[in-house]
């Protein structure tokens, strides 16, 4: 019986150097592409990559990489230069081929989707000139040369020692008195000539460096080859970091400083608490203005107001006005918001006798107390460790008790300690419509059937998400749902049982609805099996008393077929002949023939079954197993611990008034090629073993992604470090958070603000994966990077 396999490739290698009179050209490659059975790749169009590396560990460095596109040829050879492709890493040009320490890797795509699989990674080999060179063995001697140029004439002996100096002869008569000459009337240094000069005027010309004098008819040369005389100038003028200014000079000494220091708009260093200051040396209020206008104001006594400029009471530390309250500067509608990131609280009120920490009291229809989260905290988070309430919200009109609003991550959190407790119980105390839960998504509306729920969720993309964040294990589930009173009305969603991924699992049977003759919904049943199979269907035509049919390739991707996995197919004729049978059955397709040696000319239709697919990642580790399923045991109803509602404490308050709502900034919306530039600068990040060192390899990549955040002042980036789990945890979250702060440092040098870029990191705490092979390892240590939202605030 014949099969066929996935399609893998092997290789034959050799390699030669090739030189010209310029230096090293290329390395040439050359292999022969087969499938597992040994069957050569025919006529193929194929891509193969080349990886130079300088050494062969794991955390071996690129030197280069290239890519080559090329078609094997009726024996499946192809032939290809390295050095010759298109390059996407570095030049050939600069390997460093002298450490003679370099490996390849080879990659190859021989589906045509750019999915690249590695086929193996060899040493550089020495080639036949390069051994023979390597020998020690002189070669045959060369021609004789041609004869030398005649070499410079030598340098000038010294010159003789000088003579006695002979006796001095008497003096001359004197001479008659010359005619007093003119003045010199020196003009300064130009380019050109002045124009008009007059007589016995003088310049220096900066360009040829020659001074120049006026006879009364020509400029003649004075002097030449001088320089400009030492012009005493600043050359700037700078603050330093302790806040006193410097002016450079080119005189001596050539810096002068101040005594006193200002206050630098990106801070001092070297300041004495007490000595330095920024305040009034008076009673006089300190006032702070934007814009013109008054924002900030502390009074003599230390009261602080922000947007007001009269104290309401005496007794408050810090006020905040809001707009419509008297006194008020500016029209801002919310005087107090806390924002917080990590594990941190925005807001944090404490009182250790009978008060509170924190009061919100409203008369109004606003709120007292609104908790609003723009990222991944909590707006508003109530703990209870005890007996007590974490937060309770009380309605006793048509507003709300709690309200939680969030742009992308919690409005409201709780937390539940206990082994029984929950973190938020939602009890809707109307016997017949009430509902405990109201999740309202997009900004949508609030959608009731009348006859209430357990949680209630309205969205415009979803209504209810589950979702599983921790790692691969064996019984873990999005979503349950269970009918209790039925026998088989259970069903788990979205999960992993044993070594296989589910959609849906239950008892039940699944179904689908379709509708009758008068409009009526009607049930149709899903046939089940007891193995995980595929099936198609089609049509053909017998021509001669043969055919050939081809199986869809998606389909063929998806399905596994071999002697324990036959491929199942069942041939129905429309016409007469003396029969059929199926030969040459495999993974792609079969053939149909005519019993008897018919050469019939007729349709007929045809049926598969076959066995899917286990899905594999790229190292072959199989993610999710199907091929081999039947019958396998599958989960049990969970027992039902059934708790019943019972009163919230009910602290004073006031009656509860509907809270307005909040316009929220949105994340952004990134294009194709945003998205493109981020996943790049993720895939493409490499560290150092055990460093927070970014390879050379990674920068080209975080060079796109920092264009991308100056072509976006509004976005802000995170950056999460996560390890794998070898070494000591503590070790782990240092070097998680050392990462993302090394790329932070990065994308700062070029020139992002740092207040646009928020770092965290995670340790071997939140793996995407096992950490049983290298493999998984390598998933698991990564710093992820999304851009979180806009840092212009509604």
């Amino acid at each position: 019986m014949k099969f066929c396999l996935h399609l893998l490739l092997f290789f034959f290698f050799s390699s030669c150097v090739g030189y010209a009179q310029v230096g090293l050209s290329g390395i040439h490659y050359q292999a022969v592409a087969r499938n597992a059975s040994g069957g050569v790749l025919v006529s193929q169009a194929i891509q193969v990559r080349f990886t130079v590396l300088d050494d062969n560990t794991p955390t071996a460095g690129v030197e280069y990489m290239e890519r080559h596109s090329t078609t094997t040829t009726a024996q499946g050879l192809f032939s290809l230069d390295i050095g010759k492709g298109i390059p996407e890493v570095g030049s050939f040009s600069g390997i460093a081929w002298t450490r003679a320490s370099q490996y390849l890797r080879i990659e190859m795509d021989a589906g045509g989707n750019n999915q690249f699989v590695t086929l193996g990674t060899v040493p550089f080999m020495s080639v036949p000139y390069a051994q023979y060179a390597a020998n020690g063995k002189p070669g045959p001697k060369g021609d004789k040369g041609d004869p030398g140029d005649k070499g410079d004439k030598g340098d000038k002996g010294d010159t003789g020692d000088m003579g006695a100096t002979g006796a001095q002869g008497p003096p001359g008569p004197q001479g008659v008195a010359g005619t007093p000459g003119l003045a010199l009337v020196w003009l300064g240094t130009f380019a050109a000539a002045p124009a008009a000069p007059a007589l016995n005027q003088a310049y220096y010309n900066s360009v040829d460096k020659k001074a120049y004098v006026y006879d009364g008819s020509a400029w003649r040369i004075l002097a030449q080859d001088g320089q400009p005389g030492p012009v005493w100038s600043i050359s700037g003028i700078a603050y330093n970091p302790d806040g006193t200014l410097s002016v450079n000079t080119t005189n001596t000494p050539a810096t002068v400083t101040s005594t006193g220091a200002a206050w630098l708009s990106n801070g001092n260093n070297g300041t004495v608490p007490g000595t330095n200051f920024i305040g009034t040396g008076d009673a006089q209020p300190l006032v702070i203005k934007t814009a013109a206008a008054e924002r900030l104001r502390v009074q003599a006594n230390g009261q602080v107001l922000i947007n007001g400029s009269s104290p309401r009471s005496p007794q408050d530390a810090l006020e905040v006005l809001g707009a419509g309250l008297a006194g008020a500067t500016t029209s801002l509608p919310y005087p107090v918001n806390g924002y917080s990131s990590g594990s941190y609280a925005g807001i944090y009120g404490q009182n250790t006798g009978a008060g509170q920490g924190v009061l919100g009291d409203n008369t109004g229809a606003g709120s007292g107390v609104m908790g609003n989260n723009y990222s991944t905290g909590a707006g508003v988070m109530g703990n209870n460790t005890s007996s007590g309430t974490g937060v309770a919200g009380i309605n006793s009109s048509t507003g709300t008790g709690v309200s939680g609003t969030s742009s992308s991550g919690i409005g409201v959190q709780g937390q539940g300690n206990g082994s029984s407790g929950a973190g938020v119980k939602g009890i809707g105390s109307n016997i017949t419509s009430g509902t405990g839960v109201i999740g309202l998504g997009n900004n949508s509306g609030y959608i009731d059937f009348g006859a209430g729920s357990g949680v209630t969720g309205v969205g415009t993309t979803f209504g209810v998400i589950g979702y599983i964040s921790g790692p691969l294990n064996v019984n873990r589930w999005a979503g349950y749902f269970d009918y209790g009173a039925s026998t088989n009305g259970f069903a788990y969603l979205g999960g992993r049982y044993g070594s296989t991924d589910y959609a849906i699992l239950s008892n039940g049977t699944k179904s689908t609805m379709v509708k009758d003759e008068n409009d009526r919904s009607r049930i149709m049943y899903c046939t089940e099996a007891p193995e995980v199979l595929f099936q198609d269907y089609g049509t053909g035509d017998l021509k001669n008393g043969m055919a050939h049919i081809t199986l869809d390739k998606i389909l063929v991707r998806n399905i596994k077929v071999d002697e324990k996995h036959p491929l199942k197919i069942f041939i129905q004729p429309e016409g007469e002949c003396n029969g059929v049978y199926v030969y040459n059955k495999c993974r792609e397709g079969f053939d149909v023939k005519e019993l008897m040696g018919g050469r019939s000319n007729i349709p007929f239709t045809w049926q598969i079954v076959a066995s899917r697919a286990d899905v594999t990642d790229n190292t072959g580790r199989v993610v999710s197993a199907y091929a081999d399923l039947r019958f396998p045991l599958g989960p049990e109803r969970p027992m039902i611990k059934r708790i019943e509602p019972s009163p919230v404490q009910q602290p004073n308050a006031g009656a509860g008034a509907t809270l307005p709502g909040r316009v929220q900034q949105p994340k952004p919306v990134l294009q194709a090629g945003e998205k493109e530039v981020l996943s790049t600068a993720f895939n493409r990040l490499l560290f150092a073993t055990g460093k927070a060192q970014i390879q050379p390899y990674s920068r080209p990549s975080l060079d796109r992604l920092a264009s991308l955040l100056q072509q976006n002042p509004s976005y802000l980036l995170r950056l999460d470090g996560h390890t794998d789990n070898e070494g000591a945890p503590a070790f782990n979250l240092r070097l998680s958070q050392n990462r993302s702060a090394a790329v932070k440092r990065f994308l700062v040098t070029k020139g992002i603000m740092p207040n646009r870029i928020v770092t965290d990191g995670h340790g071997e705490e939140q793996p995407v994966t096992d950490n049983q092979t290298p493999a998984q390892r390598q998933e698991n240590r990564r710093v992820e990077m999304n851009i979180i939202k806009s840092d212009a605030q509604p």
